[in-house]
């Protein structure tokens, strides 16, 4: 669903029972958004600020989670890298020494002159100190202290071994043993035989196993050959043991050269470097002078063992030559991938802290967007709401906010439209009230004359009626009172053309208050038709415009109203026209019936003896002049009362008119939107 749909902001109802708590309430809260329920209700309930500190919130953990990962594997590696550094140095101090031991080894058989084996063992001393302080330094985080202690007990013992010539090369070799005992220690707690890395792994194979191997190796050969030499005879054993020795370095070699290859292989670089081929001709030189001393034609001690000691020494030199290349490019390497682990690093931070400071700039940026947009929008609606029309809203920009000021301002543009058609719907109305109002009141004041002068022609009328009673009773003194009778039908005549004249003026006036009528009947019809206007305006405005509906329903109720008291009061006064009418004729015929009163009163004497007659027809006609002018008289006062009726009528229209004015002129609106009055 939506959540901007009606639906979504209905809000369910309190629970009434144990039964809405359970299972129904569950259904109830879900009723709306399904599954987004808890999340639609949660941002319901707080701000923008505390919604925006929730989502980052949300984004920064796994984030700074994974950052952490990242970086700790990184120091592990980093430390790694070190920490294999440090056993390459290590290994350097040890492998200074395993050419020594084994000189020294080949010295002790031959029984050497003692100031061959001091030189031998000062250098020993050197090394052994330089080993020792690189304990020192880095003993306890290699975890070569046992090992360490071991060699240099080992060490001490073939120092001081003395005898015969197999105690000697035993304390020697085990002195040798200790020595990759120790060598084997320091690669394996500095991590370098876990090294990750092609290249690096078996640099570090051949310069701190294959070589040291290898050159262990040779020493032994030499130490067999050497007593070989001093036994002077082809010792069985000691042939047996120069063959087997011969093909363990055959294949320590083939293995170098296989581990050497796949390191070359990753990193062709290292070609330049590592002398193979030099090393690879000075073991074949070696080998070759075992062989000749085990199967040459006339083999002789004497001659074929000192040339393969001599070549022992150059294979020993090549292999040192070459442990120490290798040493150097695996140190190399390790330095160039701990400093492109630590650049990694770095750059990861980098990326990683110019990401957040991007994230953070973005954040704050769509803060400023969306709370002033809102902001914006919050003061436009604020405005409006107190009436204020003359505020511009301004959407620039494509987002949200942006559409809903757009939306905003159209709204108010046909607000501003619709106040100034109510305006001036408004004052129109309210001048045609006034002016009806005015009217009537003359109306009223007018009907009043004219009540008043009816009633003088009902008195005047019941005098005429009296006179010719008097005249029938009267017949007698007829002749005496023909001339009095003469004086009192003018007398009649001018009151009757005065009846006339007003009766005359009652018509007009009563036309006149039809027209009025009508006036009042279409302006009702427009005002109607300006309140329907309103009414659907303000439907399409929405929530915003209920008070200018409630207004506008007013207003049309009062226009009906209006119209309907003017179609009564139309009525009455057609009606009142038609007695008017009937009046006048009735008038005009007693006008006439005192005519010729009058021209009878001159003839009086002459037609004396008709005098009955006309007496009689002429109290007809007086008595029925004198019903028409009371029945005239009581038209003319209902008449007035509804004249009264709608005078009040058109004064409580007045004041609808001015409220309605006074509610609508609480808009203000910009002088570009005022509606002018036509006409």
């Amino acid at each position: 669903m939506n959540i901007y749909s009606p639906a979504a902001f209905e809000t369910p109802g309190p629970s009434t029972g144990p039964a809405e708590s359970g299972k129904g309430g569950l259904s109830e809260f879900f009723r709306y958004h399904g599954f987004w329920a808890p999340g639609v209700r949660l941002f319901r309930a707080i701000g923008f600020k505390l919604k925006a500190l929730i989502i980052a919130v949300t984004f920064l953990v796994p984030i700074a989670f994974l950052a952490w990962t990242h970086f700790a594997g990184e120091a592990r590696q980093i430390a790694s890298s070190a920490r294999e550094h440090q056993g390459v140095a290590y290994g350097n101090k040890v492998m200074g020494l395993l050419p020594l031991l084994v000189r020294s080894r080949v010295l002790a058989v031959e029984e050497a002159d003692a100031a061959s084996r001091n030189e031998v063992r000062t250098s020993i001393a050197e090394h052994l100190t330089l080993l020792a302080d690189e304990e020192k330094a880095n003993g306890d985080a290699l975890g070569t202290g046992k090992a360490y202690g071991v060699f240099v007990t080992a060490v001490e013992a073939a120092d001081k071994a003395v005898g015969d010539a197999p105690a000697v090369v035993a304390r020697h070799t085990a002195a040798i043993e200790a020595l990759l005992g120790l060598l084997d220690a320091s690669t394996d707690g500095s991590n370098l035989t876990l090294d990750p890395d092609i290249d690096t792994y078996y640099l570090m194979d051949a310069s701190m196993t294959r070589l040291p191997a290898m050159i262990e190796a040779i020493g032994k050969l030499q130490a067999e050959g050497s007593g070989l030499r001093a036994s002077g005879k082809m010792d069985p054993e000691r042939v047996s043991a120069l063959t087997s020795g011969r093909h363990e370095l055959a294949v320590y070699a083939k293995a170098l050269e296989n581990g050497l290859g796949k390191a070359v292989a990753r990193t062709p670089a290292l070609a330049a470097t590592l002398d193979v081929a030099q090393t690879r001709k000075a073991l074949l030189q070696f080998t070759s002078s075992i062989d000749r001393a085990l199967y040459g034609a006339d083999p002789t001690v004497a001659t074929a063992v000192p040339e393969f000691i001599a070549l022992g020494d150059h294979a020993i030199d090549a292999l040192v030559a070459l442990e120490t290349a290798a040493t150097g490019e695996l140190d190399a390497l390790l330095a160039a991938r701990s400093s492109r682990l630590v650049r990694e690093r770095d750059i990861t931070i980098a990326v990683l802290a110019a990401s957040m400071l991007a994230a953070l700039y973005l954040f704050v940026a769509f803060g400023r967007v969306l709370g002033g947009g809102m902001r914006e929008i919050a003061f436009h609606v604020d405005a409006m709401r107190e009436g204020d029309l003359t505020t511009c809203p301004r959407a620039w920009g494509a987002d949200e906010p942006a559409q809903l000021m757009f939306t905003l301002s159209e709204m108010q543009q046909a607000q501003r439209r619709m106040v100034g058609q109510m305006r001036v719907a408004s004052d129109a109305i309210l001048g045609a009230s006034s002016e009806i109002a005015s009217g009537t009141g003359d109306l009223s004041r007018r009907t009043e004359m004219s009540a008043a002068n009816l009633e003088e022609t009902a008195a005047a009328m019941e005098e005429i009626a009296a006179t010719v009673k008097g005249n029938e009773q009267a017949v007698d003194e007829a002749t005496k009172l023909a001339l009095a009778n003469a004086r009192t039908a003018e007398q009649g005549g001018e009151v009757i053309g005065r009846v006339v004249h007003t009766m005359e003026s009652i018509s007009e006036a009563s036309g006149r208050i039809g027209d009025i009528v009508g006036s009042i009947d279409a302006i009702a019809f427009q005002t109607n038709i300006l309140a329907l206007n309103a009414a659907v305006e303000a439907a399409r405005a929405g929530e915003h415009g209920r008070g200018f509906a409630v207004v506008a329903s007013e207003v049309r109720a009062l226009a009906q109203s209006a119209a309907a008291s003017a179609r009564e009061i139309k009525g009455l006064i057609g009606t009142n026209l038609e007695q008017v009418d009937a009046g006048v004729q009735v008038v005009r015929q007693a006008g006439e019936t005192i005519g010729e009163l009058v021209g009878g009163a001159k003839r009086i004497s002459e037609l004396l003896g008709d005098v009955a007659s006309g007496a009689r027809e002429l109290s007809i006609g007086v008595n029925q002049t004198a019903s028409a002018v009371q029945q005239l008289d009581g038209v003319t006062q209902e008449n007035a009362a509804l004249v009264s009726e709608a005078a009040a009528s058109v004064v409580e229209l007045k004041g609808q008119a001015q409220r309605l004015a006074s509610e609508v002129a609480r808009f203000r609106l910009t002088p570009d939107t005022v509606v002018r009055r036509a006409g």
